[in-house]
């Protein structure tokens, strides 16, 4: 028996379901707040906000502040991403985040990602952005444009859910791999923001 396949299968299940009880608990939230009239703040302590929520605010202000978009958040139908909008152009970006699965000295932060197929081979996303939550609440942003993506990775193999597997992280030197199969050099699409100017 194939264990390798059996764990890598388990660990998937584990990370969609993880994705979803976050995504139910951010709607949950949102329908107490909107039905108690809350703020963010509740009985005088802040309520916790999920790494997802504040990553996906955080590229909003970036995209927002420093580039001079129009965001809001994409509905299901557009991809449940980022809609960025400039010069009459709408750009989806779908953006994926990850906590750190590690707790090596010699590694800042190390995420796991997946993407089905159907999304790389959609032009509708010309952007996609790779979050990793640091051991002390930091992002680190792997971004790409689609082509970049598509080039980088074309020897990657789908799993048999058709999705392709990432383990982005950052190094205690600094330097940005991605290893799942092998190792490469990332710096050029770490927290690459200018692809957006």
């Amino acid at each position: 028996m194939n264990y390798e396949k059996v764990i890598l299968e388990m660990l998937t299940r584990i990370k969609d379901l993880e994705e979803k009880v976050d995504m139910l608990q951010e709607y949950q939230q949102e329908l107490q707040n909107k039905d108690e009239g809350e703020d963010d703040v509740t009985s005088g302590e802040e309520k916790k906000e999920s790494g997802r929520k504040r990553t996906r605010r955080e590229i909003m202000a970036i995209l927002e502040e420093k580039y001079g978009y129009s965001v809001r958040k994409g509905n299901r139908s557009e991809g449940s991403g980022i809609v960025a909008s400039k010069n009459g152009k709408s750009y989806n970006i779908k953006v994926s985040y990850s906590r750190s699965y590690t707790d090596s000295d010699e590694v800042i932060c190390s995420g796991w990602h997946t993407v089905f197929d159907k999304e790389i081979d959609n032009p509708d996303f010309p952007y996609f952005i790779f979050v990793v939550e640091g051991k002390e609440g930091e992002f680190h942003y792997f971004i790409f444009k689609r082509e970049d993506l598509i080039n980088e990775f074309d020897d990657k193999a789908y799993d048999a859910n058709k999705k392709l597997h990432f383990y982005f992280r950052v190094t205690k030197d600094g330097k940005p791999l991605e290893v799942r199969e092998t190792e490469k050099d990332m710096t050029a699409y770490y927290n690459n923001w200018d692809i957006f100017k």
